[in-house]
């Protein structure tokens, strides 16, 4: 559990093509404010992030911004199985033998 109601934290993660950055920053409250900003695509996650806030903070006026990018898939590095496709070429060669 937080003990300081007054912070900062940030965090980013790359993972299956996706890039999420993540900002908390919080001042003193009476009670629990969260004001999270997340793009529009993600908004049904607003309500399991609050979820996940609770778990963690009592009070506080927390703004909460999280940023999700898609990884340009041209970037990945790509290696070539030269016997996995020459097999695949073999059997689809022989499928369209058999359905034609």
């Amino acid at each position: 559990m937080i003990k300081s109601m007054t912070g900062f934290g940030h965090s980013q993660v790359s993972k299956e093509g996706y890039k999420v950055s993540l900002e908390i920053k919080s001042v003193n409250h009476r009670f629990l404010d969260p004001h999270i900003r997340i793009p529009r695509r993600y908004t049904l996650l607003e309500d399991r992030v609050r979820e996940e806030l609770k778990k963690f903070v009592n009070r506080g006026r927390l703004e909460v911004n999280i940023n999700i990018e898609k990884i340009d898939e041209s970037l990945r590095d790509i290696k070539l199985d030269k016997d996995l496709a020459i097999a695949y070429y073999y059997y689809l060669k022989e499928l369209a033998e058999k359905l034609n």
